[in-house]
C-alpha cells in the first residue's frame, strides 16, 4: 500500500488570528510510523496568480511527531503547506551541493542534498558533494555539512526564466487549502442582522435577504473550487466577496 498523505485547516482562534492545519495522514500498521519520518513544514499565503508569501513563526520543534501546525494569518484566502521529508543519512548516498549560475551568483540553478541525523536529531544540507561522511560524526564533516533550520530557502526561483520551484531533491508533500474564518463571520452577523429584522417585523421585504444569500453563494463557490484543487481560483472568490461586502 502506498501512505496517503493528507493535510488540512481544523480551526482558529476567536479573534481569527491564528489558524491551525492538521496532519491527517493515518499513519502506523501496514505503513510506517509518524516516528519514521522527520518532517518541516514551511507555510505560504498563495494568491490568484499562485504567488507564494512564505509565513514565519511555525512551530517545528517536534519533526518526528507533530501532527499538526499553529500559525498566524492576516488574510482570508488560499494557503500552501509544504510539508519537507528528508530521509535519513545513509552511507551509502552520494549527496549533492547546491550550483548557482557563476555569472549571477545568487542565481541557483539546482538545490542540495538534505537528511535528517536522527542521533542528534538536526537537518543537514550538503554544502560539498560527498558520499560517507556523516553529519557530526566524520572528521572535518562541517566541510561537507551545515545544520539547516530553516527551510524558506528551499523555495527558490530556479534558472534564467526564475521559474519558482521547490527543492526537487528533497522529498515534500504539497497541499493547499483556504482559510475563510473573517468572511465566515462576516456572513454571520449578515444572518444574524436580518434574523433580527424578521422576529421584530422590521423587515421591509424578501430583498433585505439578497446580501447574506449572495454571500453564501460566493462562499460556497470558493469551497467548491477550493475542493476540486483550484485553491487560487478559491482565493480570488474569496477575496472579491471580501471587498463587496465585508468592508
Amino acid at each position: 500500500m502506498t501512505l496517503i498523505r493528507a493535510f488540512s485547516i481544523a480551526t482558529r482562534t476567536q479573534d481569527e488570528t491564528v489558524a491551525v492545519v492538521n496532519d491527517l495522514t493515518n499513519y502506523g500498521a501496514p505503513e510506517i510510523l509518524r516516528s519514521a519520518e522527520a518532517h518541516f513544514m514551511v507555510i505560504a499565503k498563495m494568491d490568484e496568480n499562485q504567488v507564494l508569501t512564505l509565513l514565519t513563526g511555525v512551530d517545528n520543534s517536534a519533526p518526528t511527531s507533530a501532527l499538526s501546525y499553529t500559525f498566524t494569518q492576516g488574510l482570508d484566502g488560499a494557503y500552501r503547506f509544504i510539508c519537507f521529508i528528508p530521509p535519513a543519512w545513509s552511507g551509502a548516498t552520494a549527496y549533492v551541493a547546491e550550483t548557482r549560475d557563476s555569472n549571477s551568483p545568487s542565481n541557483l540553478l539546482t538545490f542540495a542534498s538534505i537528511v535528517w541525523h536522527a542521533s542528534d536529531s538536526k537537518f543537514y544540507k550538503c554544502i560539498l558533494a560527498n558520499t560517507n561522511i556523516e553529519p557530526n560524526v566524520t572528521t572535518n564533516w562541517a566541510n561537507y555539512w551545515k545544520v539547516i533550520t530553516d527551510f524558506s530557502a528551499e523555495i527558490a526561483p530556479i534558472g534564467v526564466n526564475q521559474t519558482i520551484l521547490v527543492n526537487n531533491i528533497c522529498p515534500t508533500f504539497i497541499t493547499d487549502d483556504i482559510v475563510t474564518f473573517r468572511y465566515e463571520d462576516c456572513l454571520r452577523d449578515e444572518i444574524e442582522e436580518v434574523s433580527d429584522d424578521i422576529l421584530i417585523n422590521n423587515a421591509s421585504s424578501w430583498q433585505e435577504l439578497f446580501q447574506p444569500v449572495a454571500m453564501q453563494l460566493m462562499l460556497a463557490a470558493a469551497n467548491s473550487l477550493n475542493w476540486e484543487s483550484k485553491a487560487p481560483r478559491a482565493d480570488l472568490v474569496v477575496q472579491q466577496a471580501t471587498k463587496k461586502f465585508c468592508c
